[in-house]
């Protein structure tokens, strides 16, 4: 009876060290999903901002792209205004010259 009760206290060890050890491996498998998740959810997040960043970029772009166009569209009327400007006052000092002669 005393083996017995040896053995069955024996078999109650092992069956609770290996429900411990099965409770560690879940726990640990829980962990590692819930980690994956994490790495999953920042890998979208992270795509999602470098799609922002190259779309920001594309913009950026485009909008540099319009201002340079703006820029030589002003400087071209300015200088066709600049010219319109020069050749009314060589005609009115031509007409000026002539009031005088």
């Amino acid at each position: 009876i005393e083996k017995e009760q040896l053995n069955n206290t024996l078999r109650n060890f092992e069956t609770t060290a290996n429900l411990e050890r099965t409770n560690q491996s879940i726990a640990m498998n829980n962990e590692v999903v819930n980690l994956t998740t994490q790495l999953n959810q920042k890998s979208l997040e992270n795509d999602r901002l470098r799609n922002l960043v190259r779309e920001l970029e594309k913009k950026i772009e485009e909008n540099e792209q319009r201002h340079e166009i703006d820029i030589k569209n002003w400087k071209a009327k300015n200088d066709n205004l600049t010219e319109q400007v020069r050749a009314m006052r060589i005609d009115d000092d031509e007409h000026h010259n002539r009031d005088k002669a």
